[in-house]
């Protein structure tokens, strides 16, 4: 549950951020100032990421201390491998999130599409191991690289694959935004 409720919360964000802003039609009020658009959506992005950061941890301790009350053996890395390994997938969530923002100005779309990528990248890694079809083009799912991290660590190749593409899924979701008329 807690990968799908990182990815909720970094569509949210930035669905809510540019996404809705537009849709209320007081995006123009903030582009006002002097600020690119880029630097909004980025900094946007980032103040998600690093809330749901906070949260992680949050979680985590809160998981470490109910293992320390009913008495469950929880080594405290491999909490903190489960919950810090939630940040890469968050990160490509924004991203995804991000780019459609920069091609849509309805946050339904934003949201509902980014939502519809992820579930799809699931069920293609799911049938990945299931079928050795799948098998072939499992490696184009973002949860190909989340991994367990609960069990054998965070694979730091992995996670950087997954912040790399979600920054750059960013990035040109900030280009395309600073492109289009806003609403």
């Amino acid at each position: 549950i807690a990968p799908f409720t990182a990815i909720a919360f970094m569509i949210h964000a930035v669905t809510t951020g540019a996404s809705s802003a537009e849709h209320r039609e007081v995006l123009d009020v903030t582009l006002s100032a002097p600020v690119r658009r880029r630097h909004l959506l980025m900094g946007q992005l980032a103040g998600a990421a690093a809330i749901l950061l906070a949260i992680a941890l949050v979680v985590g301790a809160l998981t470490q201390g109910a293992a320390f009350v009913f008495g469950v053996d929880l080594p405290l890395e491999k909490t903190l491998a489960g919950v810090l390994n939630l940040w890469p997938l968050g990160v490509f969530s924004g991203g995804v999130a991000l780019l459609l923002a920069g091609l849509s100005r309805r946050p339904a779309v934003v949201g509902g599409g980014a939502a519809g990528v992820l579930a799809a990248m699931y069920l293609v890694e799911v049938l990945g191991k299931l079928s050795d079809t799948f098998a072939t083009v499992d490696g184009i799912s973002a949860f190909h690289y989340y991994g367990s991290a609960i069990e054998d660590g965070v694979d730091p190749g992995a996670a950087a694959i997954l912040i790399a593409a979600g920054s750059l899924l960013a990035a040109l979701g900030c280009a395309l935004f600073e492109r289009r008329d806003v609403g």
